[in-house]
């Protein structure tokens, strides 16, 4: 078995053929009955690593007769926040387990993390694949936060009681609705950042992890990244008659997977939480989805299992969890222990 650093100047058509072979047999276990991937995504995946410019990224592969068994990705991004932090993806070819493999990277995760400073590594398993679950509890990590994928099925969504929400948003007269597509006009980008800062109240339970700080020059990296991948995103916020933003929830809709639309994150300020505007916005979004994405079967959303408000919203339109899942928090030095115990070192 050869394990090889992945340089996207350098890799030849086959090995995306591989590296899409394998990320589709880890999707088939992680998110079982959904279709698999195609070449094509896997493709522009790759080539949009180098647009992703506030982060060091590195990959490697573990290859075994022209086939990859084995990943690990390394994520560093580059921010005044949170320096202490590396983010990690591991994974082992369900045929290959139990053979060392995942040991044999975590050398080179350790080694990452001294070069870029990084005490604390984290990384996330999930309830479909328990193999994931027992290598943390084995490595000695701390089950920081654990939330659920939630899914709705938008068939069974009770459309009256989202007729009702609406109407008992659009009666309150201090706010009005308005939306936002990428890329985020010029003349709104600073005030809808300042709204998603909002996002640092959610719960971080036991994380050590400090506030995210966006940016305007983060945002546009990230929406050149979804423009290669032809993603659309919606941001429905709420204004307040004062002129300030008060609320937003934003959809994630990728036509590599037309049948679902991803929730992603749903907040108010808590000046003006208590006026229904959650669920106004939800609601309201959830008709433009019916609406203008026929062709969508599910909603997906993230959830602390900790943050009740937004888990009570989620339950009344119909979401019910698709699968569980643990953040994981490892320090540096307990690894470098671990292996030192093992003679990995």
């Amino acid at each position: 078995m050869e394990k090889l650093l992945f340089d996207i100047k350098t890799v030849s058509p086959d090995k995306v053929k591989a590296i899409n072979a394998f990320s589709n047999v880890m999707r088939s276990e992680s998110q079982p009955g959904e279709p698999p991937r195609s070449l094509h995504a896997t493709e522009t995946d790759l080539k949009s690593y180098e647009l992703l410019e506030h982060y060091h990224l590195a990959r490697w592969h573990i290859w075994h007769d022209g086939e990859i068994v084995a990943h690990l990705i390394t994520q560093v991004e580059i921010a005044e926040s949170n320096q202490h932090l590396m983010y990690i993806v591991l994974g082992v070819h369900p045929d290959y387990r139990r053979q060392g493999l995942a040991s044999s990277f975590l050398p080179i995760v350790l080694e990452t993390a001294y070069k870029h400073d990084r005490s604390l590594l984290l990384f996330v398993t999930n309830s479909t694949v328990p193999a994931g679950e027992q290598a943390a509890q084995k490595l000695g990590a701390e089950a920081a936060l654990a939330t659920h994928t939630n899914q709705l099925v938008l068939k069974d969504l009770d459309k009256n009681l989202m007729g009702h929400w609406i109407k008992e948003g659009r009666k309150n007269r201090d706010y009005g609705l308005e939306l936002f597509t990428n890329p985020l006009p010029e003349a709104h980008i600073d005030e809808i950042i300042t709204l998603m800062d909002v996002m640092n109240t959610a719960p971080k339970d036991d994380l050590d992890v400090e506030d995210q700080q966006l940016s305007k020059e983060k945002v546009r990296v990230f929406e050149k990244y979804l423009e290669a991948h032809e993603v659309q995103q919606w941001y429905l916020c709420a204004r307040h008659a004062s002129g300030e933003l008060a609320g937003f929830t934003e959809v994630i809709w990728d036509p590599e997977e037309a049948h679902i639309v991803f929730q992603g994150d749903t907040g108010v300020l808590p000046k003006y939480r208590g006026h229904g505007l959650g669920k106004w916005l939800k609601a309201s979004m959830a008709e433009k989805i019916l609406t203008e994405r026929p062709g969508v079967v599910y909603i997906r959303t993230g959830n602390a299992d900790s943050n009740a408000p937004m888990l009570a919203i989620n339950e009344k339109m119909g979401f019910k969890p698709y699968r569980s899942e643990t953040t994981w928090q490892l320090d540096r030095e307990k690894l470098k222990a671990y292996l030192n115990e093992k003679g990995l070192l």
